[in-house]
Parts: structure tokens; sequence; C-alpha cells
């Protein structure tokens, strides 16, 4: 939410909404001994990508439980760090 007092002491109220590029998870389970991919569905050539595993594409695979996180910038400087991801790794045989 925006709030504005102009100078006439007059309110204006309006709510702004950023929608931020790329396919982002919360959670994830994976099979014991299987990867998934993790793909944000973004360009390499429009965006950059810092993971939390030091990584630095678009897309990551996964095998370990853990918490996963990217910061994502355009050619502008703009960053968006994702939500966190938490991983399980199911083991039922």
């Amino acid at each position: 939410m925006v709030e504005v007092v102009d100078l006439f002491n007059r309110t204006f109220i309006d709510s702004v909404f950023v929608d931020y590029p790329g396919d982002y998870l919360d959670s994830l389970v994976v099979c014991s001994g299987e990867t998934a991919l993790y793909d944000l569905n973004l360009d390499e050539d429009d965006y950059d990508f810092e993971w939390s595993t030091t990584e630095s594409a678009s897309s990551i695979e996964i095998n370990e439980e853990g918490i996963y996180s990217v910061v994502v910038t355009d050619s502008l400087g703009c960053s968006y760090m994702s939500p966190e991801l938490a991983v399980d790794v199911d083991s039922f045989p």
C-alpha cells in the first residue's frame, strides 16, 4: 500500500502489485537416490542467478535435503530473493 499526502493535505492511498518473473516453489520432496530439477524458466541472457548452493544457472539439480534459495538480478540491477525452498528426501523403499 502506498499513501501520499499532497501540499493541500489531501491523502491518497493506492496499492502496488509487483509481479516477479520466474517459477518459484516453497516445498519439494525428492525420492532417495533421485534428482529433481528446479528450473526458474528464466533466460540466462536476461538475468543473473546466485543460488544458496553457489551455482549461477537458471536451474539446479537437487538430490539433498535442505533449504534452497536464489537471488535473481535483471539487467538493470534490480534483484529479487526467492522464497526459501524446503526440500525433504523421502527414503521410503
